[in-house]
């Protein structure tokens, strides 16, 4: 019997490319097999809302690793926000 987290550890070290490789079947199966044509539209809708959120939670999950006292405000963040204020509103004008 295969011990869990050896398995785990397996499949995460193959899970990009297996989610590469799933990703290229479904799209060629969407481009070359006409039968899956009318389903485009819904997918590319449904496509539209899903890929956004599945970035932030990648972007999210990857930088949870950050310690919480390395997020603690500093002056150069107030610097930057002014910054960006000022040029917004120059732009704007």
């Amino acid at each position: 019997m295969i011990n869990r987290a050896k398995l785990i550890q397996k499949l995460q070290v193959w899970l990009l490319a297996i989610a590469i490789c799933i990703g290229c079947i479904v799209y060629a199966a969407f481009h070359y097999l006409s039968f899956l044509s009318p389903l485009k539209p819904y997918v590319n809708l449904g496509l539209e809302y899903v890929v956004p959120w599945l970035i932030f939670i990648m972007l999210f999950v990857s930088f949870c690793k950050v310690d919480v006292k390395q997020m603690r405000p500093r002056k150069w963040h107030a610097v930057l926000l002014i910054i960006q204020f000022v040029l917004s509103v120059f732009l704007f004008l």
